[in-house]
C-alpha cells in the first residue's frame, strides 16, 4: 500500500474517533467478533447468517436470496474486511497490525466498527447490521529503551532507599504484552529497581540504593536494567546504566603513628629535620589532599623551637634546644584536608633532648599481636620488649615502665620486658589502646627512651540489637490501602561489622495483617483492616544481628485502628411484626426497635426516623431511640394493621442508613355487638305457605359482627320458647325451618324474637324480631315465580338472537342504501298529487297468484307543466324472494301494484295492522306537499288503536330509527316499522326495508278514497280485540282473568304463521286473551295477527 494511502487512512481514523468523542455517542453493535492481529489475508472472522437471527423474520425464499455487502464509504476500517455476499462469511482483506492503528496504540482495547447491509433480491427487505471486530494484541514487539545507556550518580553518603531515575522502556503491545517488570543485572549489585507505569503506556524506572556505598572501596558500578513484558515467552529490552559513586569528605587524614619519639642532641643544628611525618587520606580530590601544621593549642616554647612543613611534613628545629633531665618535649602535629570544612587528625611527637655526653637506652619492641579480642584474658602477653644501653655502669642500668590504661610492662629478665593485659577489654568503650614503653638508664643525668605502639581490640558479638523504643504506638485508618507504610521500627547494635548488621522480622509469622521490611524496619499493611473486627492489633518485632552466635532484641508494636464510617446501622430483624390490642391508652409503648452499628463514636450512634412523612392522624410516634408509642386511639374495625418503613441512620459526617418494614397488627377486642342483616327494622316479614312441608326453609337469619376471630363467631337462638314446636332455628347457620305440617289452627301471624350472640369474653348479643305469616297462596306464587324465571331465561335467549338478526339487517340496509346512492338515482317530488282511485293488486300477466309478497315498490307519477307524465320515484319494501310494485299516479292516471308471487296462498282479509300502517305511511309521504297533513279534513287521522300501535312501534314524527324497548327487547315489527319513519321514506330518498317475517297483503281497490282507506283500517283494527298497551300483562276491556296465562311474543306468532304457511305442523300452543275473558287455544293452525307487544309465553 502506498504511503499516501496510509496517511489518508490515518487522517480518516483520527477524524472518525474525534467525531465520536465530541458527540459522546456510543455504538451498540449487533454482532461482536474478535481476531488476533497479524493474521494473514482471507482469515475467516465469522458468518453473519449464523450469528444473527434473520431466518425468523422472513420467508424461506427471502432468506435464500439475501445479499450481504460491507458499507465502505465513511468508514476508514472497512477496507480491512471483505464478505461473501451470498454465504455471509466475513474475512480479512488485509493484514491488520494493531500497533499501526492510531487509536489502538497503547490502548487496552482495539475495536474496528463496520456496517453490513443486508437485502433480498426478491423483495424490499433491507437491514443494516453494526459489527464490531475486536483486534486482539499478540506479543510481537520487544520492549525498547530510547537510549542504549544512561549515566547516573550516587553520593557515598546516600542512605539506603535513595533513588535515581531513568526513562523506562516502551512496548507498543497492549495489556499484558506491554512492559510488566524490570530487573537489574548483576543481582549482587547494591541496587534494586522499581518502576511507575503511566496511563499512556510509558514508565519511569527508579534505581534504588539497597546497600551503603563507600567510594573508598568502589567508586564505579556498571549495571544492566532489563525490561520484561508479560508474554510467554517473555520479550525483553536492556539498557546499560553506569553508576558513579561521588566522594564526600568522610575520612580525615591519618598519621602513620599516633605518637612519634625523636631523640636529638641538644647541640643539633638549626633547620635540621629531625623527623618527616606522613599522613594519608582515603578521600580524593581536595578531600584527599593533605596539609600539615603544628597545633596552635600547645606550649609556646614548642612553637618557638620547631616548625612543620605544611606540604612535606618535615619537622625541623628552628631554635636552640636545651637538655632537661628526665623531660622530653611534646609536640602536637596536625594533618588536615584542603576543603573549606576540613577534617583534622593529630599526632604527638616526643622529642628527647640528649645530653651530648650520654647515651639513652635503645628500646626494641616485638609486637606479638597487634589485634586482640575483647574477650582476651587478663595477663595475656601482647608484646616483648628488649632494651639496650651502650653505657656502662650505672649509665647502662635500664629500667622500663609502661604508660597505658589497660596494659602494663612486666620484667622478664635483665633488660627484657613483656607487655600484658592488665584488665578486661571492651571494644564498645575503646576500640584501641596506645601503649607507651619508657626505658631510662641510671646515669647522671639519666637518659630515657620511649616507644609507643597501639593494640587494636577486635570486636566480638557481645551486644544484642536494641530498639529505640520498648513499645511502638502506630495509628492507621480502617479501609486502608494495601501496602501503605504506617510506621517503622529501628534497632542499633553497638558492635561493628557483621556483628552490627541488623535485620528485622515479625515475632509471629501469623501476623499476616502486616509486613515488616527486614532491612529498614518499615511496617506495611498487608490487608484491608476493619476496626469493627479488631480495634487494636498488638504484635512483636525482633531485631537480629549478623554475628555468631546471633543475638536479638525485641519490641512491641501496638497498632490502633481508627474508625471510618463504613457500616450502616443494621436492624436485628429483617421485618418487624408486632401486635397491639385496640383501645389501649394513649402513650402505650408498643416496642423498641434495635439497630446496631459497629462503628465507633458518632459513626456508631444510631437514631431512628420515618422514611417518609406520615399523616397527622397516624396513631404512632417514633422516638429517635427507636421507641414506638401510641398517640391516637386504635380501632381494629377502622384499620386492622399499619405498615410503614423505619430508617436507622448513624451520625457520621457522611451518614449511612438502612431501613426495615414494620407491620403493626391491631388485635381485636370484643367491642362490637352483632348486627342483624335479616331480619331488620325495614325487612322482618316472611310468608310461609300453608302447604309447606316439614323441614322447609322459611328464612335464613343472618347477622354480622365487626370484630374478628372468636369475637366475630355468632350463634343464633329463638328467645320465645312457645313456638319451638312449629319453628326451629339452626344455631350455627341461622336457617329457620318449619318443624311440622301446619294445621288450620296455625293460620296466624307469628312474631319471633331472635338472638345473635358472639363468642367473645365477655360475649355480646343483640335481639331482633321476625314476623312469620301463614298464607295459602304462597305455593301458587312460588310456582308462578318458577315459571316466570323460566320465561325470563327463554326471553333473554330470544332477545339475544333477535339483536343479532337486527344487526345483520341494519348492515344489509346500510349497504343497500350505499349501493343505490352509488347508482346516482335521484327523485323529484314537485307538485305531486295523488289520485284517490282504487288500488288494485295485480301480479304477472295482470293475475296475482296466491303467494308471499317479498318486495313492494310504490311509484308515484305527476303531470308536469307540459302535460306529460313523469315518474317521481319509487318506494321499495324488499323481501327475499318476490317483488311487488305499486305504481301511483296523479289525478286522472291509473296506478297498479305489479309483482311476483310465491307458491304460498293468501287471503285478502289477512293484511295485518303493521302492514296497513306501512302502506299508510308510504302513501302519505309519497304525496309530498300536495297532500294535506294528518288532522286535515281531507286526510282524517288514523283510529286511536292504530295511532296507539303506531306510537308503540315508533314515532313517525320523530325520525328515530331505534327500536322501542318495553322491558322485553325489540320485536321484529319494531324493526320493520321503524324503517318507515318520515326521515327514511321521504321524497328525497329511496329506502329498502327487509321484513324478517312475511306480511299478509290486504287487497285495496285503486278507486278507494282516503276515507275508505281509513275505514278499512278501522275495520281491520276492530278485528283485533287485543289491547295495544305495553307491558308483560295486558288487560282486555278493563277485566283481569283470574288465572295468569303466559302468551307468546310476536316472534312466536310470526314463526307459527310461517310454519303454518309452509304446511309444517307446529306443536306450540298460543294463548290469547279475548274480550269475554276466555282463553282461546289454537293448535296446529296459523295464528291470527297480533300486536307486537304481547304477554309472556309459556311453552
Amino acid at each position: 500500500m502506498a504511503s499516501g494511502d496510509h496517511s489518508n487512512i490515518f487522517k480518516a481514523t483520527t477524524i472518525f474517533f474525534i467525531v465520536n468523542a465530541l458527540c459522546g455517542c456510543t455504538r451498540s453493535q449487533d454482532i461482536l467478533y474478535s481476531i488476533d492481529e497479524e493474521q494473514p489475508k482471507n482469515t475467516t472472522i465469522g458468518t453473519i447468517s449464523k450469528d444473527y437471527d434473520l431466518r425468523s423474520t422472513m420467508t424461506t425464499e427471502e432468506y435464500q436470496n439475501l445479499v450481504y455487502k460491507i458499507l465502505m464509504q465513511g468508514n476508514p476500517y472497512a477496507f480491512y474486511f471483505d464478505i461473501n455476499n451470498r454465504t455471509s462469511v466475513l474475512y480479512t482483506a488485509a493484514v491488520i497490525d494493531r500497533e499501526k492503528l492510531s487509536h489502538c496504540t497503547y490502548s487496552p482495547k482495539c475495536v474496528l466498527p463496520i456496517d453490513i447491509a443486508i437485502q433480498t433480491t426478491s423483495s424490499g427487505f433491507f437491514r443494516k447490521l453494526k459489527i464490531d471486530v475486536i483486534v486482539k494484541d499478540i506479543n510481537d514487539n520487544d520492549p525498547h529503551f530510547a537510549a542504549t545507556q544512561e549515566t547516573i550518580a550516587f553520593s557515598e553518603a546516600s542512605v539506603i532507599g535513595s533513588s535515581a531515575t531513568i526513562q523506562g522502556a516502551l512496548d507498543i503491545d497492549a495489556g499484558n504484552f506491554s512492559v510488566q517488570s524490570y530487573r537489574i543485572l548483576p543481582q549482587d549489585s547494591p541496587f534494586s529497581v522499581r518502576f511507575e507505569k503511566y496511563v499512556d503506556g510509558s514508565s519511569m524506572v527508579i534505581i534504588v540504593l539497597k546497600q551503603e556505598l563507600d567510594r573508598e572501596k568502589r567508586e564505579f558500578y556498571s549495571i544492566t536494567v532489563v525490561a520484561e513484558d508479560g508474554g510467554i515467552p517473555t520479550r525483553t529490552g536492556t539498557i546499560l546504566v553506569n553508576v558513579t559513586v561521588i566522594d564526600v569528605n568522610d575520612n580525615p587524614p591519618e598519621f602513620m603513628q599516633r605518637i612519634y619519639n625523636v631523640t636529638v642532641k641538644e647541640d643539633v643544628d638549626i633547620n635540621t629535620t629531625i623527623i618527616i611525618l606522613s599522613a594519608t587520606d582515603k578521600d580524593v580530590g581536595l578531600n584527599g589532599e593533605i596539609k600539615y601544621g603544628l597545633s596552635p593549642i600547645q606550649s609556646q616554647d614548642v612553637l618557638k623551637l620547631f616548625e612543620l612543613d605544611s606540604r612535606t611534613g618535615e619537622l625541623r628545629v628552628i631554635g636552640q634546644l636545651v637538655y632537661t633531665p628526665n623531660q622530653s618535649l611534646r609536640i602536637i602535629v596536625e594533618a588536615s584536608d584542603k576543603v573549606e570544612k576540613s577534617l583534622i587528625s593529630q599526632a604527638e611527637v616526643y622529642v628527647n633532648i640528649l645530653d651530648s655526653n650520654n647515651n639513652a637506652p635503645v628500646i626494641n619492641i616485638n609486637i606479638l599481636s597487634g589485634t586482640v579480642s575483647e574477650y582476651v584474658n587478663v595477663g595475656t602477653v601482647v608484646a616483648h620488649i628488649s632494651v639496650t644501653d651502650d653505657d656502662t655502669g650505672r649509665d647502662g642500668i635500664v629500667t622500663c615502665y609502661g604508660i597505658s590504661d589497660a596494659f602494663g610492662v612486666v620484667k622478664l629478665g635483665e633488660n627484657e620486658y613483656k607487655v600484658v593485659v592488665t584488665k578486661s577489654l571492651n571494644r564498645e568503650i575503646s576500640d584501641s589502646h596506645d601503649v607507651t614503653v619508657v626505658c631510662q638508664d641510671s646515669g647522671l643525668p639519666p637518659l630515657n627512651t620511649s616507644k609507643k605502639f597501639t593494640v587494636i581490640v577486635r570486636d566480638e558479638n557481645d551486644n544484642p540489637p536494641v530498639f529505640t523504643k520498648r513499645v511502638y504506638f502506630l495509628t492507621v485508618e480502617e479501609d486502608n490501602e494495601v501496602s501503605v507504610v504506617i510506621g517503622s521500627v529501628s534497632a542499633s547494635d553497638i558492635d561493628i561489622g557483621q556483628n552490627a548488621k541488623v535485620t528485622y522480622r515479625l515475632e509471629s509469622e501469623r501476623s499476616n495483617n502486616f509486613w515488616l521490611d527486614p532491612q529498614n524496619g518499615e511496617i506495611r499493611v498487608n490487608n484491608v483492616l476493619d476496626r469493627e473486627m479488631n480495634a487494636q492489633i498488638t504484635f512483636g518485632v525482633i531485631a537480629f544481628d549478623g554475628g555468631i552466635p546471633v543475638l536479638s532484641g525485641s519490641a512491641i508494636v501496638v497498632v490502633n485502628i481508627t474508625d471510618v464510617n463504613d457500616n450502616a446501622p443494621k436492624f436485628t430483624e429483617p421485618l418487624y411484626e408486632t401486635t397491639i390490642e385496640e383501645n389501649v391508652p394513649l402513650g402505650t409503648t408498643l416496642s423498641r426497635l434495635i439497630a446496631t452499628d459497629p462503628d465507633n463514636g458518632v459513626n456508631g450512634t444510631v437514631v431512628f426516623s420515618y422514611v417518609s412523612p406520615l399523616s397527622e392522624d397516624f396513631p404512632f410516634v417514633l422516638y429517635s431511640n427507636g421507641t414506638i408509642v401510641t398517640t391516637n386511639s386504635l380501632d381494629r374495625e377502622v384499620k386492622s394493621w399499619y405498615e410503614f418503613t423505619v430508617m436507622a441512620s448513624d451520625q457520621g459526617a457522611d451518614p449511612l442508613s438502612s431501613s426495615v418494614q414494620l407491620v403493626i397488627t391491631i388485635a381485636d377486642q370484643n367491642d362490637n355487638f352483632p348486627v342483624f342483616i335479616f331480619p331488620n327494622k325495614e325487612n322482618n316479614t316472611v310468608t310461609v305457605s300453608y302447604y309447606a312441608i316439614p323441614g322447609s326453609v322459611i328464612a335464613t337469619v343472618t347477622a354480622n359482627d365487626l370484630d374478628a376471630g372468636r369475637n366475630s363467631f355468632l350463634s343464633y337462638r329463638i328467645i320465645d320458647k312457645n313456638y319451638t314446636d312449629i319453628f326451629s332455628l339452626d344455631s350455627i347457620t341461622g336457617v329457620l325451618r318449619l318443624m311440622r305440617h301446619l294445621k288450620p289452627s296455625d293460620y296466624s301471624e307469628y312474631i319471633l324474637t331472635m338472638s345473635s350472640k358472639d363468642y367473645g369474653d365477655p360475649p355480646l348479643s343483640t335481639n331482633e324480631t321476625i314476623n312469620i305469616i301463614i298464607s295459602a297462596a304462597s305455593q301458587t306464587s312460588e310456582i308462578m315465580e318458577s315459571s316466570q324465571n323460566f320465561v325470563i331465561a327463554v326471553t333473554l335467549g330470544c332477545i339475544t338472537a333477535l339483536l343479532s338478526l337486527i344487526i345483520v339487517v341494519i348492515i344489509f340496509i346500510i349497504k343497500r342504501r350505499d349501493k343505490l346512492k352509488s347508482t346516482g338515482t335521484t327523485l323529484s317530488y314537485s307538485s305531486v298529487t295523488a289520485d284517490r282511485s282504487n288500488l288494485t293488486l295485480v301480479g304477472e300477466g295482470e293475475n296475482v297468484k296466491q303467494g308471499e309478497f317479498q318486495h313492494i315498490e310504490f311509484r308515484h307519477k305527476t303531470k308536469p307543466e307540459h302535460g306529460s307524465s313523469t315518474d317521481h320515484g319509487m318506494h321499495q319494501i324488499s323481501y327475499p324472494e318476490s317483488t311487488y310494485k305499486y305504481l301511483g299516479s296523479d289525478p286522472g292516471s291509473s296506478g297498479q301494484i305489479i309483482g311476483k308471487t310465491a307458491n304460498t296462498s293468501f287471503h285478502s282479509h289477512e293484511l295485518d295492522t303493521a302492514t296497513i300502517l306501512k302502506l299508510h305511511n308510504s302513501i302519505l309521504q309519497s304525496r309530498g306537499a300536495a297532500t294535506p297533513r294528518h288532522g286535515n279534513d281531507n286526510t282524517p287521522p288514523l283510529s286511536k288503536k292504530v295511532r296507539k300501535f303506531q306510537e308503540d312501534i315508533g314515532s313517525d314524527s320523530s325520525g328515530e330509527t331505534n327500536t322501542f324497548d318495553s322491558g322485553r327487547g325489540g320485536s321484529e315489527l319494531d324493526i320493520q316499522c321503524s324503517a318507515f319513519s318520515p326521515s327514511h321514506v321521504s321524497p328525497d330518498n329511496i329506502k329498502s326495508v327487509k321484513f324478517a317475517s312475511q306480511p299478509l297483503i290486504y287487497n285495496i281497490s285503486l278507486n278507494t278514497t282516503w276515507d275508505n282507506l281509513r275505514n278499512a283500517v278501522s275495520t281491520l283494527n276492530s278485528s283485533f280485540p287485543v289491547s295495544m298497551e305495553t307491558g308483560m300483562d295486558n288487560k282486555y276491556n278493563g277485566r283481569r282473568h283470574s288465572d295468569k296465562k303466559d302468551i307468546t311474543s310476536m316472534n312466536n306468532i310470526q314463526r307459527t304463521r310461517q310454519n303454518s304457511t309452509k304446511k309444517h305442523k307446529s306443536s306450540e300452543h298460543i294463548s290469547l286473551k279475548t274480550d269475554d275473558g276466555e282463553s282461546e287455544r289454537h293448535s296446529n293452525s296459523p295464528a291470527p295477527p297480533r300486536p307486537p307487544r304481547l304477554q309472556r309465553f309459556n311453552r
